[in-house]
């Protein structure tokens, strides 16, 4: 193939042929054309875009052929016609076979000479035969550029668009870039077993003082903290423990609790307020009947109020005992609370109270208070004639969380 080489002042380090490829001036490499780097040096080659074609400035070196040798042939063989015999070489005994021997010159045709027929040439000895199929070489698939996507040929040290190197010096591959590495969780990193195996070896291997530094540190925190809170008079140890009944919404029967009417002497039957508050099956009574009619919350009460003081907690919960105990057959002869309210402080909550022997009223007080009033607003008929005019409380308990 003719080869071209441009003339100018060097400052381009390419030159072309007449194919058009680029051969790189710095080590020679031959790329296609519209190449932008050299693909063994990876030297950049984009000072003319497109292939030149071969001009007046161009010198054209055309390769040469060997002149045919030609040889007179004996006149003997040229009078007879017959071409000339050859012997095979003879074989060496010892060393590599010789090469085969050129074929003989066929001599000129010339006036009544027929030209020989060509001889078959037998395979010298010791070189096999050449086979008549010979298998194409198997290209590799070329790849792409991790940089730009291009494909790449096969080999290439650079990418002959990006210039980006494929190849390290030495035949090495140029590493891959390291993917990153997905990290678990610091949640399931805890409660990994071979973590928490690996933190502890690390910690053992630490300075003593760098592994007792947290505990240092998380013990002096607490010690302020608890001597924050004693200085506010608030017991770390109460804190701790209603946060831990809040949590479980446990609450206990206020004990001591005391019991009286207001006004004074309104009980019936002979029985006594106390009675609520006592924990066993007596009742309290007063006077009841059908014209008889109680107050809403928040007015002046017509009948008697029940009052139960206390050491000053914040009540959660009342649960009261409407009526006589349910085994007593005089419960069915009287009136039993249908409406009642309860105040404290300057608040006051209705409850309505269904036709049965306990319920529990959802009374919150949110801040600590020393007493509470009930009052009764309407109230449920005997169940069986002649009733008996009274009505009355078996039980009546306070309910709060425990004192820490």
């Amino acid at each position: 193939m003719p080869q071209t080489g441009t003339r100018g002042d060097g400052s381009a380090a390419t030159r072309k042929v007449a194919s058009g490829d680029v051969i790189c001036e710095d080590c020679g490499e031959t790329n296609k054309p519209g190449t932008e780097f050299c693909i063994a040096c990876g030297a950049y080659l984009g000072w003319q875009a497109q292939p030149a074609s071969p001009s007046a400035n161009e010198v054209t070196q055309p390769m040469q052929a060997a002149p045919a040798a030609r040889s007179a042939a004996p006149a003997a063989a040229a009078a007879t016609g017959s071409a000339p015999t050859t012997s095979p070489p003879a074989r060496t005994p010892a060393g590599p076979p010789a090469r085969p021997a050129a074929p003989p010159r066929q001599p000129l045709p010339g006036p009544g000479i027929q030209p020989a027929p060509p001889q078959q040439q037998s395979p010298a000895a010791g070189y096999p035969a050449a086979d008549a199929t010979v298998a194409a070489p198997v290209e590799a698939a070329a790849t792409g550029c991790p940089s730009c996507g291009r494909t790449v040929e096969p080999g290439r040290r650079f990418c002959g668009h990006c210039g980006h190197q494929l190849i390290m010096p030495g035949g090495a591959a140029v590493p891959a870039a390291r993917q990153p590495t997905k990290r678990d969780t610091w949640w399931s990193r805890l409660w990994d077993s071979k973590d928490r195996a690996a933190r502890r070896a690390f910690r053992r291997n630490l300075p003593p003082l760098y592994r007792w530094r947290r505990l240092v540190i998380i013990v002096l925190s607490l010690a302020l903290v608890a001597g924050g809170l004693t200085l506010l008079r608030h017991s770390p140890k109460s804190l701790v423990m209603s946060g831990y009944y809040n949590i479980k919404k446990t609450v206990v029967q206020v004990q001591p609790v005391n019991a009286r009417t207001i006004p004074a002497g309104q009980s019936a039957g002979g029985t006594d307020p106390s009675a609520l508050v006592d924990n066993t099956k007596g009742a309290w009574l007063m006077t009841w009947n059908a014209q008889t009619k109680g107050t809403p919350c928040g007015t002046p009460p017509t009948t008697p109020v029940i009052e139960l003081w206390f050491d000053p907690i914040r009540v959660r919960r009342l649960d009261v005992w409407p009526g006589l105990a349910k085994e007593d057959p005089s419960r069915l002869l009287q009136y039993r609370p249908k409406q009642i309210w309860v105040a404290y402080g300057d608040h006051c909550q209705s409850f309505p109270i269904a036709n049965v022997e306990s319920v529990q009223l959802p009374l919150d007080t949110k801040v600590p208070v020393g007493s509470i009033r009930i009052g009764v607003e309407s109230a449920w008929p005997p169940d069986q004639t002649p009733g008996q005019d009274v009505l009355g409380f078996s039980e009546i308990r306070v309910q709060a969380r425990p004192r820490t």
